[in-house]
C-alpha cells in the first residue's frame, strides 16, 4: 500500500507493506473490542449501584415512617403524662395556698401557669424539646413537693402553737380561786334571805371579810358593768369570753371602768355593804351562757379535816355504858 503526502512543492511517498497494514487493522479492532467491553462492565456496575441506592432509599423512607409514627406516639404519651404532672402540680399549689392562708400570710410566688406543649400547639414535635419540658415539670414538681412538706411542718407547728396559746388564754380566762380573802359563809343554793326572811335561790356565794378588803378578778376578761345594780349595790361584772361571766356585788368602791381589760388577780373593787347586805361581804357569782353556776366548781377544794379522836380515858366508861 503506497501513500503520498504533498508538502508544497515537495511530494512524499510512503509504502506500507501488507503485513503492517494487517497488523494495524488487527490492533484497531482489538482496541475497539476492549473499549466496548470496558464500557459494558462500567454500565453494569453503575446499574448495580443504582439498584443498591434505590433499596437503601426505600429502607430510609420506611424507617422515616416508623420514626414519625413513634414520635407521634411519644408525643401523645408526653401529652398524657404532662397532663398528670400538671394536675398534681396544681393540687400541690392549692395545698400550698391553703397552708399559706392557715399561716395567715400572703403567698410568696405567683400561681403556676400551664404552657402549651408542642404536641398541642401545632408546632413540630422534637424529642429534645419534650425532654426539656419534662425536666422543667419534674424540677418544678419536686420543688413544690418540698415546699409543701416544709409548709406542712410549719403549719403543724403554727397550729400547735395556736392551740397552746388558745389553751393558755382559756386557762387565764377561766375563773379560778376566791375573789377576796375571808370565809365563805353562804354557799350557792336555796336559803332563807337574810333581809326578806323568805326562801330564795342564792345564785352565788358570799365571802365575809373586813370592810374595804380588796376584791380581785378571778380571771382575765373585759369589764362589762361597773355601776349600781339594784339590790346588788355597786357591782363589777367581767366578761371572760367562752360564755363565762363573773359578778362581784355589794362593793364599797369600784376601781375599774366599763370596757377596761383586767387580768387575773387585779384589784377591781373593795368589800362593802351597798345594796341589800346585812354586813360587809362580797357576793360572787359565775355565769355560763346566761345561767348561774355554783362557784364552788371554780374554787380550790377545801382540805378535809381529820376526824376528832376520842380521849382514851373515855373508852372504859363507854364500854360500861354499852353493857347496860
Amino acid at each position: 500500500m503506497t501513500l503520498q503526502f504533498v508538502f508544497g512543492k515537495r511530494t512524499a511517498t510512503i509504502t506500507i507493506p501488507p503485513f503492517v497494514l494487517l497488523l494495524m487493522v488487527i490492533a484497531a479492532g482489538t482496541g475497539y473490542g476492549l473499549a466496548r467491553l470496558n464500557f459494558g462492565q462500567r454500565a453494569r456496575l453503575q446499574a448495580q449501584e443504582i439498584a443498591t441506592l434505590r433499596e437503601h432509599s426505600q429502607w430510609l423512607e420506611h424507617d422515616l415512617c416508623e420514626k414519625r409514627a413513634e414520635l407521634v406516639r411519644v408525643a401523645a404519651l408526653a401529652d398524657s403524662r404532662s397532663q398528670e404532672l400538671w394536675t398534681e402540680l396544681e393540687v400541690r399549689h392549692a395545698e400550698l395556698t391553703l397552708l399559706w392562708k392557715q399561716l395567715g400570710r400572703e403567698q410568696r410566688r405567683p400561681a403556676v401557669r400551664r404552657p402549651a406543649l408542642a404536641a398541642r400547639s401545632g408546632r413540630p414535635v422534637r424529642h429534645g424539646q419534650l425532654q426539656r419540658q419534662f425536666g422543667q415539670l419534674q424540677v418544678q414538681l419536686a420543688a413544690t413537693i418540698t415546699e409543701s412538706e416544709r409548709l406542712q411542718q410549719v403549719a403543724r407547728a403554727h397550729q400547735q402553737a395556736q392551740r397552746e396559746a388558745e389553751r393558755a388564754r382559756r386557762s387565764r380566762a377561766t375563773p379560778a380561786g376566791p375573789p377576796c380573802s375571808g370565809e365563805m359563809t353562804s354557799p350557792y343554793g336555796l336559803r332563807t334571805h337574810p333581809i326578806y326572811g323568805t326562801g330564795r335561790l342564792h345564785s352565788g356565794c358570799d365571802f365575809t371579810t373586813d370592810y374595804g378588803t380588796q376584791i380581785r378578778a378571778t380571771g382575765e376578761g373585759t369589764v362589762v358593768t361597773s355601776d349600781w345594780l339594784g339590790g346588788y349595790g355597786q357591782v363589777v361584772e367581767i366578761d371572760h369570753g367562752y360564755g363565762l361571766r363573773t359578778l362581784y356585788a355589794h362593793c364599797s368602791q369600784l376601781m375599774v371602768k366599763k370596757g377596761q381589760k383586767v387580768q387575773r388577780g387585779q384589784p377591781i373593787a373593795t368589800v362593802g355593804t351597798t345594796g341589800l347586805a346585812s354586813g360587809p361581804h362580797c357576793h360572787y357569782e359565775v355565769h355560763f351562757q346566761g345561767k348561774a353556776l355554783d362557784p364552788k366548781s371554780f374554787l380550790p377544794r377545801l382540805e378535809t379535816r381529820p376526824a376528832k379522836t376520842r380521849p382514851t380515858w373515855l373508852q372504859p366508861l363507854l364500854d360500861v355504858w354499852a353493857e347496860f
